[in-house]
């Protein structure tokens, strides 16, 4: 079944790839995919055929490149050889392997990135005036970015290069082997980018929803994310949180009749009485029940948590590592959630609080998504009033009829002066706690009301780890 491109064409699906069945309906769903998005973000077209060449090559356990392709894929052949062949292949394909987020995000940005290489190149070629490297550069470029290189047009390249006294005109191929790493290096990173944001969601665990960055249109959107600078180091900062905080996070458990097994106790609950006692004589027995000291099971089960609602200042004096480091507490304070299996909010302020950001205990694919665009898209400006945040955090909690104690956690650097009394009264109204984490600064009117008080100096993965497991 041929592929529909966007420009009206039909271009036959085929690749470099053994054991792929270019003709299945997955494989043209996800070319097409591939082509739509790619064409979407950079408003430029791609060839299918490297597209799923590329992310196949990530996405398959084991990809084999066949021996023998057909001249027009020979770049092809290249390219995934290249691929295949780099030093940390194996390590990042690691998280790239039947993932389709990581492998679709690696492949979009991989091509954008060598294609720009290669124009780059293509310049340089036209302003040294080498005609056969101009000419093959040309040919890669049409490959890739319209499925124009058929077998006749590479047939007529390679005679053209062979008749100007170049032996192997697949050396010229060299150009690619260059690039390949470059682009595979920009490319490495928003995979992993994108491996991380699904993991903070919970999306690598076992039992867990489909992946939430791939559900409706929000992927190109998380691309777009996972490119920036500013997301990368967040990113960093939040990989290095993240790996420790299940380690630090305590289940806080109570004893239940119809819980799950944790041992023996004592007590005079008959229906969860040792079959051992029963055997006792009469006498015994009830003397163990009137005292109490019957063998029994015991059996407990988690205590439901209450929300976590995350206020962090937006305003100016925040921007720079500030706001960055207060993004990836957010983050981690987010799976941490995920792991409790609790409700969590956000919410930006500066002289007012902007939008709700929330993800129940389901962590729904639109909430989660609508929680990372506030998270990595928000620019820090304005002033600051910490009062109107509080009491929208507590009216917000009130409005939801939240039953267990919330966590308000608030991370500013302001010093606004708080009516101790006011704050006081919104909290015990929301049956809240408040912990106060102050980013370089101190706020004596918010020591005095909150349950907990830090004040974060370095700003590094060691006072972050205490913040997460509070």
């Amino acid at each position: 079944m041929p592929y529909n491109s966007f420009s009206g064409e039909n271009i036959k699906l085929e690749g470099a790839l053994e054991d792929v069945d270019y003709s299945s309906s997955i494989i043209e769903y996800r070319a097409q995919r591939l082509r739509k998005t790619y064409r979407k973000l950079y408003g430029e077209d791609v060839n299918p055929s490297i597209a799923i060449d590329v992310f196949y090559t990530w996405y398959l356990p084991q990809p084999v490149v066949k021996s023998r392709v057909k001249p027009k894929l020979v770049y092809n052949k290249i390219i995934v050889s290249k691929l295949m062949s780099l030093e940390d292949y194996d390590k990042l394909k690691y998280n790239t392997m039947v993932d389709v987020a990581a492998s679709f995000s690696y492949t979009i940005v991989f091509l954008k990135k060598l294609i720009d290489l290669l124009k780059r190149e293509l310049f340089k070629a036209i302003e040294s005036e080498s005609e056969s490297k101009v000419r093959m550069l040309r040919s890669i470029l049409n490959h890739i970015t319209l499925g124009e290189s058929s077998d006749n047009t590479m047939e007529s390249l390679n005679e053209r290069l062979k008749t100007e006294g170049i032996e192997d005109p697949h050396n010229l191929s060299k150009v690619l082997e260059q690039l390949v790493p470059k682009a595979h290096e920009k490319a490495r990173q928003v995979a992993e980018n994108i491996r991380e944001l699904k993991s903070i969601a919970g999306g690598n665990a076992a039992g867990t929803q489909a992946d939430v960055l791939t559900m409706g249109e929000f992927l190109e959107e998380a691309i777009k994310l996972a490119e920036s600078s500013d997301v990368t180091e967040i990113l960093k900062l939040v990989r290095g949180l993240t790996d420790k905080t299940p380690v630090l996070l305590k289940h806080e458990t109570v004893e239940h009749k119809y819980g799950i097994y944790d041992g023996i106790t004592i007590g005079r609950d008959i229906s969860r009485i040792l079959p051992r006692e029963l055997a006792l004589p009469a006498d015994v027995f009830y003397k163990k029940y009137v005292d109490g000291e019957l063998l029994l099971r015991r059996r407990i089960s988690t205590s439901e948590k209450g929300p976590l609602y995350v206020l962090i200042d937006k305003s100016s004096s925040m921007a720079g590592i500030k706001t960055i480091w207060a993004r990836a507490i957010a983050l981690a304070l987010f799976k941490r959630a995920r792991i409790e299996r609790r409700e969590f909010y956000l919410r930006f302020f500066d002289y007012v609080p902007h939008e709700l950001a929330y993800v129940s205990r389901k962590g729904r694919a639109e909430e989660v998504q609508r929680l990372y665009r506030a998270i990595l898209t928000v620019i820090s400006r304005g002033g600051t009033c910490i009062l109107r945040a509080i009491a929208t955090a507590c009216h917000d909690i009130i409005s939801r009829r939240v039953k267990n104690v919330s966590t308000i956690i608030l991370i500013t650097d302001g010093r606004d002066i708080l009516c101790s009394e006011e704050v006081r009264r919104y909290l015990k109204e929301a049956n809240a706690e408040l912990v106060s984490i102050m980013v370089r600064g101190e706020n004596e009117s918010l020591r005095r009301v909150s349950k907990k008080y830090f004040v974060a100096r370095a700003l590094n993965t060691r006072e972050a780890l205490e913040i997460v497991a509070l």
